[in-house]
């Protein structure tokens, strides 16, 4: 098959990374994760970013949930099996090559976010991932509840903020 076959049957064209970016690391941080838009929402659409490979290849995808209201999730393989490979598994054009990548991206941190040391962890955690990058970049995904907003961002911006990449913070409503 040509290119143009290529082409013609995925009718757009993916980013190509052409050299391996050693310097920079990117995490995704949802919060929220175990919550019921993130896994019918907001993951299919970060697997869909997956897919059409617009992904960075040293990007991380983190999610966090309180414990309190998720007693059922402790880690990734049951956030994993739990909350998201039901719903993953409805999307379109997948291979299982496919998932078996997203999942290694996969990670699940619980966080209460009225525990200073939660987020901490949360933090320490997102260093590690990043270790041996000289950049360390966060988007913060807010999949909570409005009255929420103000004191996560001001948690993250206290105990989770990275000191050597950029934040950002995306809030979902």
């Amino acid at each position: 098959a040509s290119p143009l076959d290529y082409l013609l049957k995925y009718s757009n064209v993916s980013v190509v990374q052409l050299r391996i970016d050693h310097e920079n690391h990117y995490s995704v941080v949802v919060l929220g994760a175990a919550g019921d838009l993130a896994k019918k929402k907001t993951f299919p659409a970060i697997f869909q970013l997956h897919l059409g490979r617009f992904l960075p290849a040293n990007t991380s995808i983190i999610g966090v949930d309180d414990p309190t209201f998720h007693a059922d999730i402790t880690g990734t393989d049951e956030f994993w099996e739990r909350r998201l490979l039901p719903f993953l598994e409805k999307e379109k054009d997948w291979a299982s090559q496919d998932m078996q990548e997203f999942r290694k991206r996969m990670h699940f941190c619980p966080v209460s976010l009225s525990s200073e040391e939660t987020v901490v962890a949360l933090h320490k955690y997102l260093e590690e991932l990043a270790k041996g990058r000289a950049k360390d970049n966060r988007v913060f995904y807010l999949a909570l509840p409005s009255f929420l907003f103000g004191r996560t961002i001001a948690a993250l911006r206290t105990h989770c903020w990275s000191s050597t990449g950029f934040c950002r913070v995306i809030v979902e409503k």
